[in-house]
């Protein structure tokens, strides 16, 4: 499992926690909860909430997309009409 930081190359990361190679995103593993605990790992997530500017919704409402992006796309089926 991983947590992903969309504006990840531009923070500050002493520790060479981030991985990835994108000119964006960047993202570290997370193996267990207790990762989420770490000193390290709390300075980033508090470096990442600072640069955001914007706080998240405190209300909670708000919705959250997934899509899945493939090279190879199964033709779609045609509709029956």
């Amino acid at each position: 499992m991983g947590l992903s930081f969309y504006h990840g190359a531009t923070l500050p990361d002493p520790y060479k926690l981030l991985l990835g190679s994108g000119i964006q995103n960047r993202f570290i593993r997370i193996e267990s909860a207790a990762t989420l605990a770490r000193q390290d790992v709390e300075e980033l997530i508090a470096a990442a909430i600072k640069q955001a500017g914007v706080p998240l919704s405190g209300s909670g409402k708000g919705k959250l997309v997934i899509r899945s992006i493939s090279k190879k796309q199964r033709p779609r089926r045609k509709a029956f009409g």
